[in-house]
């Protein structure tokens, strides 16, 4: 059985043998050249880096959604059966179960709620696993620098705001870049071993619980990431949220956000859902994308870029979005 990586080989210097093996285990095939490995070691890059490289490439996550038996770019899953529109009783509702959910998970299970892998789990987690979570949020934020620069912008400013920060994952690597870093969660268990790991680490931090951030509407950050956090609220949830958090936005600020666009069979209806609303399982939940595009409008900002990220696995299609606030008075 196959160990997972640690984070020293992670920021190991990549070999050339690194990127043939990444070439087998991810797309399947070996290199087409000498030429193409050489490519992928320009910059000296990280073990680490080749592999979030070569998983953010069009041939992975196509060869991913072929899996689940449909072309990459051809999906036509109707999302019409999905409502997004819930007025302020419902949205309470709805934003209450959540809360409930993961403060729940937060108590049970708050390493593997962040990220899904067994390794994770209470029973398997020691010092070596722990090292293992919070070394993934590196190649996470040099992907979104990647992103940024792809685009255009530049991953800098005096603040930045993380939102879903659950244990502050991400936490180290935003604090680095940013002087002032505030994370908010809806989960209490959450926030409390967010809070020990920046002691742990001795970095400052603001910690809020979403109803003191919900409660302050005039606070603006140059930078909002909320990344693998959306995705597990109902979509009028996450549509009011994607405004609040844009609304937030500085001018010249810059959002990264990931949201699920499509799932396999997805239906959302408010009624149903809020008849059998219990706390319970992590769930996967879509927004359709021209609701995305919609809220961006309203909020009077731009998109900049809509990178599908393969992170809904064969069962659909996630996009991570750029969103920018023009530079003027924020709205």
């Amino acid at each position: 059985m196959m160990s997972l990586p640690g984070p020293s080989n992670l920021k190991l210097p990549a070999t050339p043998d690194d990127v043939r093996a990444a070439y087998r285990l991810l797309l399947g095939r070996e290199a087409e050249s000498e030429r193409a490995v050489a490519h992928h070691l320009n910059g000296a890059p990280s073990v680490g880096e080749v592999v979030v490289r070569i998983m953010h490439s069009l041939e992975y996550l196509r060869r991913m959604s072929a899996r689940g038996g449909v072309a990459y770019g051809t999906l036509d899953w109707n999302d019409t059966g999905v409502e997004v529109a819930a007025d302020p009783a419902a949205l309470q509702r709805l934003l209450a179960h959540v809360t409930a959910t993961w403060t729940a998970l937060g108590e049970a299970s708050p390493h593997y709620s962040v990220l899904t892998n067994p390794a994770y789990l209470p029973a398997a987690m020691d010092a070596e696993r722990e090292a293992q979570f919070y070394a993934s949020a590196e190649e996470e934020v040099a992907m979104l620098r990647r992103l940024c620069h792809r685009n255009g912008v530049a991953l800098a400013g005096q603040s930045v705001l993380d939102f879903g920060c659950g244990v502050g994952r991400l936490g180290a690597p935003l604090a680095a870049i940013f002087p002032r870093y505030t994370g908010v969660d809806v989960s209490a268990p959450h926030l409390g071993l967010a809070a020990a790991r920046f002691a742990a680490i001795g970095r400052d931090a603001e910690l809020l619980p979403i109803a003191a951030f919900l409660a302050a509407p005039g606070r603006r950050w140059d930078c909002i990431v909320s990344i693998l956090v959306l995705q597990h609220s109902p979509p009028p949830v996450m549509r009011w949220l994607l405004r609040e958090l844009l609304d937030r936005l500085a001018p010249a600020g810059v959002a990264l956000i990931q949201i699920p666009a499509q799932l396999r069979d997805y239906r959302f209806s408010i009624a149903h859902y809020l008849a059998d609303a219990r706390p319970g399982d992590i769930e996967m939940h879509a927004l359709p994308q021209r609701h995305v595009f919609a809220t961006v409008a309203e909020a009077r900002c731009v998109l900049l870029g809509c990178m599908p990220d393969g992170r809904a696995g064969d069962d659909g299609q996630s996009c991570t979005y750029v969103i920018q606030r023009p530079r003027g008075p924020a709205a």
